[in-house]
């Protein structure tokens, strides 16, 4: 369409125009390498070239680098061009990178216009460009091969030794057009550059990693027996590549413990390295392509430079011949005789130099061993070599091809790239394209023992009997004292468990009856270069589970690490060599940084018929956002199944631990309390020699209930059989870690980390059922069943049988059966009776009405304590960062009325923020905050001062605590609830159970009085108190109100039976409208003058009696 809109001959690109635009990220900006360099032309190969073609038959294979510091991708173009299309029929199959071009051969010299192919991000994508080229006059004395004798212009980036050859001109103005500028493409990594132009997978081998240096090192050379398969395999590129002093000086730096005063994660040293044979002075921190034999502008520290030399073997920088920055070609790895050898092509033959070392060209190691000679002559590389008077072997030319020894390959060379090429004739690929955002980057999986701690209902086994911790008896409280970390541990780092199962998943299965499928599994995160800048690639990882046969459903937790097939963070020769796993990165105490990373990462597995199979690819870090492409390569012939699990529903809420009027920073369920005071005359049955292990026992705090709750249900109309798998977690969200810099250990380099502060208290939670309210007619008939039981003196229920005059006679039942027969044949039939209630045995049908809401219905109940008896899980308290508790099975069959979920820390009294997050497979669950104007607690407690005991004890009975309580709205349906934890209390109800009877009195006005006067109403009677009942518990009685009282309040005083019985309590109101509950902050009240031998107290003992 251009070349017929402008009538033009040859196509002129309208997007990739032929202006500084093109060049620079910024056009009015020139980088250093285009400064003061002279104008640049825009030429099509057409008019500087002599006689271009795609490629030439005859061409040497060199490349020559151009200004620009893009060496990872001429190294990878060179390494692609030496590789065949058909490793099997290399006399007739040509250039792997043949196909990367769709135009036809004359396209750009008829029309000036060529279609390059470049795989990005999972797919192929097409690039169209026309052919003009930025160019320039090339440096004096360098002698282009192919250019017409007309021009002295050149390309100013990367061209063939012959200027006939075009595909390398072609490709990287693709790779520009693609990324936005010729200056993007300055600096990257050659692993990247080979899947860009292959659609392979490629793995990245540190041969300086630890893992890697034990593969070296260790018995039988094992890397050597690697590399060597690598390069025997016809479908694998492998290209070695060092690093920079750069790199090397940060590695450096890792290593030095910092100085006291260096603020964490502050800035490092600057270092503009300078790279033999190029101009170009730019190179970023993750360019792997290059080596590290360079002259850096700036002093290299002691540690760097012991580093760069110890790693070249001790060959002073300079003089290996071979230019830095560029990538070799690993063509052959053999043992010949006694020497293991390598071959490789250096495609950046700068002046003609190439290695020096030993068996380099101008080794003397040929003329020393001319049988060598004569046996590798036919590979290449061999210099001209008299095997005898008679023969030599070995060429004159020098096109890049050179050998050196194994142990120097691998002392020299610090990165191997092999790039695994799948031919669409003999392997089948399946490409997944996901992303991690907000709700789906969990992070990496790391199996510790406190994520099997916080991952379900805490437990503690004491010999060989598993028990909930709420089932302690005296003794075993005694033993936890000795031991408090089981309920507060110094664990720090957020738990990637608690997290992990947000992960996208995916379900693998082969067909039974088939044949084991090897598969390469390949996780390729986005391309993260764009026109302004490199991003740096964030650390992946992905990891394969075995399962179940049948069981195609989301993994939530790996307890066991025998269900782990295969884990990319544990495998040392991923990641640059830092999986963060295996390098021991995952501690307990700090949280890794972002480190090295590649863009791809990849493994081999083997999966059985019959068996299922997840994968599950991950970042790092939790949060971490990114587009990723997941690939699976197999056999053509194999079978294998994929599906993706769905994604969980996520619920979150945000709140916290605050002080204030009403705190709500009640700490853990259980705490270490002091034992209680015990009286000379209640030890006297303690034997003398008896010794207590401590002062202390672990008992229930009171002020637990004071913690934030919320209520938890199943969506509105799901069957009541239907089941949700539920995860809750709860993150601090006030607690920000410092940076601590790393450094290593025994010569090994470590990231920053992350670490919080060791003061701050764990997080936990509970969750336990909602408790069933009571219908106010089944409360009436128990009421009146309990006062029609008969019972004896000593309150005991009497034998009794049931009466026969509870049923009719006999003879009634036969009258009426005679009735209903004569009105029937008189034709009088009975009228149908009113329905007075259904069974649920009989049939019948019933529609929702649980949307509905009425006015007068009480909102659930807040928790005001948990019995060991009743369901309940709870997480330890040993992450101050984050909690979690998975559920396996929830249903409106288990808990109607939904769950409720207590979410605290180690300390009471500590403020916080946290987000509650509720993770399922079923959507629609409802997650709602207990309402805090309708739903108040307090937790209190009798002392010396103010257990004064009920009414009877009238000298005294004023003193008890007193709390206020405001109806803020109309007249309020409320309860009120007064609560005694019963582990704490059950030693003195034993002993006098009526003495430690409670109940609650309710006046008007701030003043504690036992109004009679009929102020408080209760079904049109005086009501002014509760009964005191030796239970734990005590409530206002079904459908109590309470009217509004302006400029007034209500008092609540709660009381034992008999004074002077000391311990806590928890008072609590829920209401249908909104109250405020305060303690009273006023002075106690005198007690009146103890009347000795008074009526009341008379009365209250003989009660007793």
């Amino acid at each position: 369409a251009m070349l017929q809109d402008t009538r033009a001959t040859n196509y002129c690109d309208p997007v990739f125009t032929a202006d500084p635009s093109s060049l620079y990220r910024d056009p009015e900006l020139a980088p250093d390498y285009d400064k003061g360099s002279g104008a640049i032309r825009w030429v099509r190969g057409m008019d500087y070239a002599s006689n271009p073609d795609y490629l030439k038959d005859d061409a040497s294979g060199v490349v020559v680098n151009g200004r620009m510091d893009d060496l990872w991708l001429v190294s990878a173009m060179a390494a692609v061009a030496a590789h065949p299309i058909d490793p099997n029929n290399i006399e007739d199959g040509g250039s792997l990178i043949e196909t990367l071009f769709g135009s036809s051969p004359d396209d750009f010299k008829d029309f000036g216009v060529y279609t390059a192919r470049i795989y990005k991000n999972g797919q192929w994508v097409e690039v169209v460009c026309d052919t003009r080229m930025p160019c320039a006059p090339p440096t004096k004395s360098v002698v282009v091969p192919g250019l017409k004798s007309s021009t002295s212009l050149v390309p100013i980036g990367c061209r063939a030794e012959d200027a006939n050859e075009q595909w390398v001109p072609f490709l990287e103005k693709a790779f520009a057009k693609f990324h936005g500028s010729y200056e993007s493409l300055n600096s990257g990594c050659i692993g990247e550059g080979l899947v860009d132009l292959t659609g392979g997978s490629v793995e990245t081998i540190v041969l300086g990693s630890p893992a890697a240096k034990a593969l070296i090192d260790g018995p039988g050379g094992r890397m050597w027996t690697m590399i060597k398969a690598y390069v025997e395999d016809k479908y694998s590129i492998v290209c070695a590549a060092m690093s920079t002093a750069e790199e090397d000086r940060r590695e450096a730096e890792k290593m030095v413990p910092p100085a006291p005063e260096a603020p964490p994660g502050g800035p490092r040293s600057p270092s503009a390295m300078k790279r033999i044979g190029s101009t170009n002075s730019f190179q970023r921190q993750n360019s792997l392509s290059s080596m590290n034999i360079t002259t850096p502008t700036t002093p290299m520290s002691g540690a760097a430079a012991n580093l760069a030399f110890d790693k070249a073997a001790g060959i002073m920088p300079g003089t290996s011949g071979i230019e830095a920055g560029a990538g070799l070609s690993v063509l052959k790895a053999l043992r010949v005789g006694k020497f293991d050898l390598v071959q490789l092509k250096n495609p950046l033959p700068s002046g003609g130099f190439s290695w020096t070392g030993s068996w380099g060209r101008r080794a003397e190691e040929w003329a020393e061993f001319p049988e060598i000679a004569e046996e590798l002559a036919d590979y290449g590389g061999v210099p001209v070599t008299r095997v005898n008077d008679d023969t030599t072997v070995g060429s004159i030319i020098d096109d890049g091809t050179f050998w050196m020894a194994a142990q120097e390959f691998m002392a020299l060379f610090s990165k191997i790239h092999v790039c695994r090429v799948f031919p669409d004739n003999r392997f089948k690929q399946f490409c997944i394209h996901g992303e991690w955002d907000a709700d789906t980057s969990g992070g990496g999986l790391r199996i510790h023992p406190d994520d099997a701690d916080s991952s379900a209902a805490m437990q503690i086994e004491y010999h060989n009997k598993t028990r909930s911790l709420l089932d302690l008896n005296l003794c075993e409280s005694y033993a936890l004292r000795a031991n408090p970390e089981v309920l507060v541990r110094p664990a720090a780092n957020p738990s990637a468990s608690s997290s992990w199962f947000k992960n996208p998943q995916y379900s693998i299965t082969v067909p039974a009856g088939a044949h084991n499928v090897k598969v390469h599994i390949s996780l390729l995160q986005h391309d993260r270069r764009t026109k302004n800048k490199l991003n740096e690639n964030l650390a992946l990882g992905f990891t394969v589970l075995r399962r179940k046969p049948g069981i195609v459903s989301r993994c939530w937790d790996v307890m066991k690490s025998s269900e782990v097939l295969f884990d990319s963070t544990k495998s040392p020769l991923i990641n640059s060599g830092t999986g963060w796993a295996a390098a021991g990165h995952a501690s307990k105490e700090v949280e890794t940084m972002d480190h090295d990373a590649t863009r791809e990462i990849c493994g081999d597995v083997v999966f059985e018929p019959g068996c299922s199979y997840l994968i599950v690819p991950h970042t790092e870090k939790q949060g971490a956002c990114a587009k990723y492409v997941l690939r699976l390569f197999t056999p053509v012939h194999s079978e294998l199944n994929i599906s993706m699990i769905p994604k969980i529903s996520t619920l979150k809420l945000e709140s916290g631990w605050v002080r204030g009027d009403v705190e709500s920073c009640g700490g853990p369920l259980l705490t270490v309390q002091d034992k209680p005071n015990v009286k000379p005359e209640e030890s006297k049955d303690q034997s003398e020699g008896e010794e207590r292990p401590h002062d202390v026992i672990l008992a229930a705090n009171p002020k637990w209930c004071e913690n934030p709750q919320f209520l938890l249900r199943m969506p509105h109309g799901v069957p009541q059989a239907a089941i949700a798998r539920v995860t809750f977690v709860v993150k601090r969200t006030d607690l920000t870690p410092k940076v601590v810099r790393g450094h290593g250990r025994k010569g090994q380099a470590q990231p920053d980390r992350l670490k919080y502060d060791d003061r701050a208290p764990g997080v936990g939670m509970l969750i336990c059922k909602v408790s069933a309210s009571e219908d106010p007619a089944d409360r009436r008939r128990r009421d009146k069943a309990e006062a029609a039981e008969r019972t004896d003196a000593l309150g005991e229920a009497l034998p009794t049988k049931e009466s026969s005059l509870r049923h009719k006679p006999r003879t009634v039942y036969l009258a009426e059966a005679r009735e209903a027969a004569a009105m029937s044949e008189s034709g009088n039939e009975l009228p149908v009776e009113r329905k007075m209630a259904v069974s649920s045995k009989e049939w019948h049908m019933m529609s929702d009405l649980s949307s509905l809401l009425f006015k007068s219905e009480l909102p659930v109940e807040r928790k005001m304590a948990v019995s060991s008896k009743e369901w309940h899980m709870m997480s330890d308290l040993s992450n101050r960062v984050v909690s979690h508790i998975s559920m396996p099975m929830f249903s409106s069959s288990f808990a109607p009325d939904g769950l409720i979920i207590v979410p605290s820390l180690s300390v009471a009294g500590t403020p916080g923020t946290f987000s509650l997050e509720v993770h399922s497979d079923t959507p629609g669950l409802r997650l709602d905050a207990m309402p805090a104007g309708r739903s108040k607690t307090i937790a209190g407690e009798w002392i010396q001062a103010t257990a004064g005991g009920s009414h009877i004890n009238t000298g005294t009975w004023k003193r008890n605590p007193r709390f206020h309580l405001k109806v803020l709205g109309g007249r309020t349906k409320l309860k009120i609830t007064l609560t005694r934890p019963a582990s704490v209390w059950k030693s003195q109800v034993n002993k006098d159970s009526l003495g430690c009877m409670i109940g609650f009195y309710v006046c008007k006005g701030p003043i504690t009085n036992r109004d009679l006067s009929g102020n408080i109403l209760y079904e049109d009677e005086p009501w002014s108190e509760t009964p005191f009942v030796p239970t734990h518990s005590v409530s206002t009685p079904v459908n109590f109100e309470l009217p509004p009282l302006e400029d007034e309040v209500y008092s609540i005083i709660p009381a034992t039976f008999d004074a002077d019985k000391l311990g806590p309590f928890v008072l609590s109101v829920t209401a249908d409208s909104e109250v405020h509950l305060s303690r009273d902050t006023g002075k106690v009240e005198k007690p009146a003058v103890k009347v000795a031998g008074g009526m009341g107290a008379f009365a209250g003992r003989f009660a007793r009696k």
